[in-house]
């Protein structure tokens, strides 16, 4: 936790970057970050120590918030749905609150089967 405030991490998804959230990063950072995948900066080539698996974005991220010393529940606000979502259902008990942008799915697409075992899957359906 960050001073006195409520932590908040924006997670961009692929293949976007850190870049999405600059104006709101400018008022809100204190640090930034860029995943795993395309974008403004170098990136490893597959093969080499990095696969681009969704468990090693995992281990990126678990790194980056052990690196900021983010200990407590946090704010989560992910940028599409994959990387984000999956992390947040794996470490619930980090994530107080979470905001979804830019998901792929829209109202007729059908919710993927391990996200209608969540509880709040029965309260999107009533």
């Amino acid at each position: 936790m960050v001073g006195s405030h409520e932590t908040i991490v924006f997670l961009h998804g692929a293949p976007t970057q850190s870049y999405s959230y600059r104006a709101v990063m400018s008022q809100m950072s204190v640090a930034a970050s860029t995943a795993l995948h395309p974008t403004f900066s170098d990136k490893p080539q597959a093969g080499y120590g990095l696969d681009y698996t969704g468990k090693e974005f995992h281990e990126v991220f678990d790194k980056l918030l052990d690196t900021l010393d983010v200990t407590e529940p946090f704010y989560l606000v992910v940028q599409g749905i994959v990387v984000g979502l999956t992390w947040a259902l794996k470490n619930q008990s980090r994530v107080s609150k979470l905001a979804i942008l830019n998901t792929p799915l829209t109202t007729s697409s059908p919710f993927p089967w391990l996200f209608q075992q969540l509880s709040f899957y029965a309260y999107l359906n009533d």
